[in-house]
């Protein structure tokens, strides 16, 4: 009886396999690949809260890492959310109060309302952006303290969202300052080891995957090394990827204790002044809710998506940067996502 039930897990297994990925089959991806100079793709599909499948297409493989650029965004969420929990930061006081060896300079729109780390993760700080540097050389790169510099606050903090990448900067040197370790190595020692995300790296990918311009021709050689490394810092697998998103939602929808608490879980995921989340883009409500976030960076487009109460999440990476069409064609090919109102 035992070897009947397991024989027929294995076999309704292998039938959600074959009918969450039957358009997809059906799609011919090496054809739109062509079309849109997009030499690698690599895909991963959760269901039931496990990864189902891993697919690769092109030179890309399932061991390929590739720039993960914005989806940093959320992990630099549940870092300040680990540091929350440890009763070193609160998500609404003066950034100032927990930077050690540099302070956010005052001005006139910062007198009356200062800059948080809630406004910082959802996107709503007022800092202007500056066009990140891109360097092939670490020994090029400036220190933390000559990157904050060049940050300005040009809004009223909390007024309205526009989207930064530089204000992470603050992020991390915030986590440097109150832990003593360089960012990457928090992060790795805290979320990265114990998800086991493996392929997941701050430092020269061992399996890059290499970056292509938006006409298919290769760039540089060199790996192009961004100075804001909690916003664009991490090379990673649809994999690995899939890992941090499972424990997220498993904390979110049962009681598994994971890296964080499910409070915390509930405010990286529940909407913030001018509309998002703490790191991540929200659509919907209750049990329809949905998060995501796109990684757009030089040589590589990727995007996310999951929706944690029914399950199911979608990672593609690509290591192109006309890939945006592409990777919309790839999600409206699985049939459960047709259902999910995007």
């Amino acid at each position: 009886m035992k070897k009947f039930l397991f024989f027929i897990c294995i076999i309704c297994k292998f039938l959600l396999v074959s009918q969450t990925f039957s358009d997809l089959e059906k799609f011919n991806i090496e054809k739109s690949m062509d079309f849109y100079n997009i030499p690698g793709v690599s895909i991963a599909l959760i269901e039931n809260s496990q990864l189902l499948k891993a697919e690769s297409y092109g030179d890309a493989t399932e061991e390929s890492q590739f720039m993960v650029s914005g989806f940093n965004n959320l992990i630099s969420a549940v870092a300040i959310m680990i540091l929350k929990e440890a009763g070193f930061v609160d998500l609404d006081t003066d950034v100032n109060t927990y930077l050690k060896t540099w302070k956010l300079r005052e001005n006139i729109v910062t007198r009356n309302r200062k800059v948080t780390l809630r406004m910082i993760l959802s996107h709503m700080s007022g800092i202007d952006e500056s066009i990140p540097d891109l360097y092939s050389n670490p020994e090029d790169k400036p220190e933390i303290n000559k990157l904050l510099d060049r940050l300005n606050i040009r809004y009223y903090p909390g007024l309205k969202r526009r989207y930064v990448w530089s204000s992470f900067l603050i992020l991390e040197k915030i986590i440097e300052d109150l832990t003593g370790k360089k960012y990457y190595e928090y992060i790795t020692d805290s979320i990265l080891k114990p998800l086991a995300m493996n392929s997941s790296v701050y430092k020269e990918p061992e399996r890059p995957a290499k970056g292509y311009d938006l006409f298919g021709k290769e760039l540089a050689p060199d790996i192009p090394i961004y100075p804001v490394v909690s916003a664009l810092g991490l090379w990673s697998t649809p994999s690995d990827i899939a890992k941090l998103i499972i424990e997220i939602d498993k904390i979110l929808i049962s009681e598994y204790e994971g890296v964080i608490s499910k409070d915390s879980v509930k405010e990286i995921l529940s909407y913030q002044p001018g509309g998002w989340g703490l790191g991540v883009s929200l659509k919907f409500n209750d049990d329809k809710l949905i998060y995501r976030h796109s990684g757009i960076s030089r040589g590589y487009v990727n995007y996310f998506i999951s929706r944690p109460y029914k399950q199911q999440g979608i990672i593609i990476m690509t290591n192109g940067e006309n890939a945006w069409k592409l990777i919309m064609e790839l999600l409206h090919t699985f049939k459960n996502y047709k259902d999910w109102g995007i």
